[in-house]
């Protein structure tokens, strides 16, 4: 099914969430704000832990990134949403 036959499609290329009517009319475009490029943080706090010989991070530990992607692949099955590649 293609992602605008009235169902949300996440973009990361253009960083945006379209909705779209079943008849494929745009609804509303929600486009968040561009703070600093990306995971620069993320990049930070790697660095940080491979620094300190560390295969974790105590900010965002494995079990808890896992427990956030669960809930946000729960949420992309109820809301029916495709991304890229999918």
């Amino acid at each position: 099914m293609s992602p605008l036959s009235g169902r949300p499609c996440i973009s990361s290329a253009s960083a945006s969430i379209r909705s779209r009517s079943a008849s494929r009319e745009l609804i509303d475009t929600f486009i968040p704000p561009q703070l600093d490029g990306g995971l620069c943080y993320e990049a930070a706090e790697a660095a940080r832990c491979v620094g300190a010989g560390r295969m974790e991070s105590d900010l965002m530990p494995l079990a808890e990134a896992l427990r956030i992607m669960r809930v946000l692949d729960g949420i992309g099955r109820d809301l029916d949403a495709t991304f890229p590649g999918q």
